[in-house]
């Protein structure tokens, strides 16, 4: 097929204008919106043992069931299934005080959760 003289090839078109520092402004916070609660949530699942946050991370956040993650990390699924479990304890026992009903450990306020 001939292109016609009006037909602009991608490869044609100029390449988007470089970004520079101080012309778009930062925004005022980097803070994300999350709540103490929630920031304390990230950061235990953050600080499991990585065979454990895989699991999490793959059964809960991503959905997968235990057969498929066990399928990407190359186990059986029971094995995820106990590294889920391990994982959930360990979540439980760090982060209990946040449950409903739960008392608020000294020096938090009850809000805070």
């Amino acid at each position: 097929m001939a292109a016609t003289p009006s037909a602009v090839l991608l490869d044609e078109v100029p390449a988007a204008g470089e970004l520079r520092e101080g012309l778009v402004p930062a925004p005022a916070s980097s803070d994300s919106g999350l709540s103490p609660a929630g920031r304390r949530m990230l950061e235990a699942i953050d600080s499991l043992p990585e065979d454990e946050r895989e699991a999490f991370d793959l059964v809960r956040i991503q959905g997968l069931t235990y057969a498929e993650a066990g399928e990407l990390l190359g186990v059986v699924p029971k094995t995820v299934q106990r590294r889920l479990d391990r994982g959930l304890q360990v979540l439980t026992e760090r982060l209990g005080d946040l449950g409903p009903g739960a008392t608020p450990p000294e020096g938090r306020m009850k809000d805070e959760g």
